[in-house]
């Protein structure tokens, strides 16, 4: 039987999603990130700590990130620019899908000029880093961190380390285990300059997928579904 010209489309899309998803894994490690600055100890639960509680204002920015993440700045003015490209020595990571969903900054650029943290924590910056991994065994990597940082897998369900405190930097160890898992990173930037955050973690990490994306994946899954419900029905 012929197929309607929608459900060949809806097949196909769902054949191209499905590479898209699963050819991501071998690229270049892709991170999302959620980032508010401001007043930590007013608006999170935790205070300056680097805990799986989110602050509670609107995001100041959201965006997928892309490189290993070795961010790092000395500077006295602290800026988001200088701490994505390593204290300003080496370009810019690829960053996309940038929005400012409470509208504190705008453009990407504002948000790349704001200071992350002052002295006394009169402000601070508070990092949500996403993604998923795929790893046949066990996993050993580490951590570099100032002033707290604290890192799960599973939709929160394990602890995989948590030095959540502010801190001079330092570097902890973990162990992710095998197979495929999300995992959420939490970072916390306090107390103004120096800014460290190096993770030592698998290189197929792939950006958690928006819900648009994940709606239409859904969908495309369906409609392959339909496409081998009407084969049967007419075999």
């Amino acid at each position: 039987m012929t197929k309607t010209p929608y459900v060949g489309a809806i097949a196909a899309l769902a054949l191209a999603l499905t590479v898209t998803f699963a050819g991501a894994a071998t690229a270049t490690p892709i991170y999302t990130v959620d980032a508010w600055i401001g007043n930590l100890k007013a608006d999170h639960t935790g205070g300056t700590n680097a805990n799986n509680v989110l602050p509670s204002p609107a995001v100041d920015a959201h965006f997928t990130i892309a490189g290993p993440i070795d961010w790092i700045t000395s500077r006295g003015t602290n800026l988001v620019r200088d701490f994505l490209t390593k204290d300003g020595a080496v370009a810019l990571p690829a960053i996309g899908g940038y929005t400012s969903p409470s509208a504190h900054y705008a453009t990407l650029a504002s948000f790349l000029a704001a200071s992350m943290s002052a002295g006394g924590d009169a402000y601070s910056a508070f990092f949500h880093i996403t993604g998923t991994y795929g790893s046949a065994t066990s996993y050993a990597g580490s951590i570099r961190h100032d002033d707290g940082a604290s890192l799960y897998i599973d939709n929160g369900a394990t602890q995989i380390f948590g030095h959540a405190p502010e801190t001079s930097a330092i570097t902890d160890s973990f162990v992710l285990p095998a197979g495929s898992h999300n995992f959420d990173l939490y970072y916390v930037e306090g107390n103004g300059a120096p800014s460290v955050l190096k993770i030592n973690f698998p290189s197929n990490v792939v950006a958690t997928p928006e819900p648009a994306a994940l709606a239409l994946f859904g969908t495309g899954l369906l409609g392959l579904g339909l496409v081998r419900r009407r084969r049967r029905r007419h075999a």
